[in-house]
């Protein structure tokens, strides 16, 4: 029979790795939370596509912004159709809107 002469004291290694990985999951998950403001929506234009009943072959796209995204001024609701035609109204018109 052996007899351990050495009395166990403290916390073994795998102990101490499997606490530290539970911690950082968890500080990972509240920094994961933290990219979004209280009560932003995942989402910042609200997209709709228009396609005339005569000629489908031509569309409208139209992105109104929502949320956080109303208060920009500079690229507001941008339009793009099916002729390549990209547009903004409702703000200051601007090409880094479309980049």
């Amino acid at each position: 029979m052996l007899i351990n002469k050495y009395k166990s004291r403290g916390f073994s290694m795998l102990e101490v790795l499997v606490t530290l990985v539970i911690i950082l999951i968890g500080v990972l998950g509240v920094a994961g939370m933290q990219m979004l403001p209280d009560g932003a929506n995942n989402y910042f234009y609200d997209v709709s596509v228009e396609v005339p009943a005569a000629d489908t072959s031509s569309f409208s796209l139209k992105a109104v912004p929502v949320g956080s995204q109303t208060k920009d001024t500079v690229c507001a609701t941008y339009t793009y159709n099916s002729r390549g035609i990209r547009g903004n109204y409702g703000g200051t018109a601007s090409d880094s809107c479309w980049k």
